[in-house]
């Protein structure tokens, strides 16, 4: 079963589509000047946004609600990674999603996910290894 999710409008990749499609650029010249440096790296196809990378697949944009949903998929889902938050994004990228914050939003959603406390809610570990009988 595939659940689609409904997007904010408008969110980061609007400007970017808007000016691949039509040429148009935003108002701000700041803006407008950031859309036209980074829209090469970018492409459309089948109505959907691709960023291009270097080495591997193209990666899918996703807007921030996916974006939330596939960070806890990857780092608390059925395969779940539940490694530290440059890892999970490694592996986003790996599997081919992009958003601009990636790393950012990554990090914030993983920091809520702390290792459960041991028995005795003990929070550390030592751990000694004799080199000699090991």
């Amino acid at each position: 079963m595939v659940a689609s999710v409904l997007e904010e409008q408008p969110n980061w990749m609007e400007p970017i589509v808007q000016y691949i499609r039509s040429n148009i650029l935003p108002k701000d010249s700041r803006e407008a000047r950031l859309v036209r440096e980074r829209a090469p790296m970018y492409i459309i196809q089948d109505d959907i946004l691709y960023r291009k990378s270097y080495c591997g697949p193209m990666m899918r944009c996703v807007g921030p609600i996916e974006a939330e949903i596939i960070v806890e998929e990857v780092h608390n889902g059925t395969c779940a990674l539940h490694s530290g938050y440059k890892t999970t994004a490694a592996k986003i990228m790996r599997i081919g999603y992009f958003w601009p914050s990636l790393y950012r939003d990554v990090a914030k959603i993983v920091k809520r996910w702390p290792f459960p406390a041991g028995p005795g809610n003990v929070k550390f570990l030592i751990v000694a290894i004799d080199y000699f009988t090991k």
